[in-house]
């Protein structure tokens, strides 16, 4: 048996006792792959069986984008944030469809949403507020005042520059920022106002453009009645 041939059943012995974590797989790339991923496409495959893509159709095609982003991620050899991003789509299809309504804090459902607003922008790797932010926040904070028994989630995102977990983080901390800002000027009650993070996971313009990265580097405001 030449060199060659040893390596190879070496490594075929190795893939087949060693690697639990894999799932033969033969898509034209490789053999085999992280099993999550694949779980994350039957978990899709298994929503529109059910019929959340008509019942909740928003969810879906955002957990189908972050499947898409997984594997995208996963080919650029960032197997962790893959992974993450792919366990990620795995919840979202899993349990009962909302719907149209919205959770609240604590996961409790919520009431319509009353309004959203674009509040603040931010530079490169950057969690502060930027100056010109003022009259948006304003707008946002004279909104949450107008419903004393509602609550607002402030929604922070990033561009695509970096990898999955730093624009988690950083879009976490812009929320964070803008919270921080409502509660201070007396616009609602910290307990009533949560601060999540997006990354790059929900943009609103190209990322292949300079102006575009910008408009994403943002935070939103979504106020609720209740």
């Amino acid at each position: 048996m030449s060199l060659m041939t040893r390596l190879l059943v070496f490594a075929m012995i190795f893939l087949l006792t060693g690697c639990a974590g894999f799932e033969f797989a033969p898509n034209g790339k490789v053999l085999f792959i992280h099993k999550e991923l694949l779980e994350a496409d039957r978990a899709i495959e298994a929503a529109k069986k059910v019929g959340k893509d008509t019942a909740c159709s928003e969810m879906l095609n955002e957990a189908v984008k972050l499947r898409d982003e997984a594997y995208r991620v996963y080919w650029s050899c960032h197997t962790k944030e893959a992974l993450e991003l792919a366990n990620k789509v795995i919840r979202m299809t899993q349990g009962p469809c909302q719907g149209s309504a919205s959770k609240g804090l604590n996961g409790q459902q919520s009431s319509s949403e009353m309004a959203l607003f674009t509040v603040a922008h931010f530079d490169v790797n950057s969690a502060k507020i930027k100056k010109g932010s003022e009259t948006q926040l304003n707008t946002a904070i004279n909104t949450i005042k107008q419903y004393e028994q509602g609550h607002a989630m402030v929604e922070g995102h990033s561009d695509s520059t970096g990898g999955y977990a730093y624009n988690m983080r950083i879009s976490k901390r812009r929320a964070e920022a803008v919270k921080d800002y409502i509660v201070r000027h007396g616009a609602i009650e910290t307990q009533k106002v949560e601060a999540v993070g997006y990354g790059y996971t929900r943009p609103i313009a190209s990322n292949e453009t300079k102006s575009g990265r910008a408009q994403n580097r943002r935070a939103d405001v979504r106020v609720f009645s209740n």
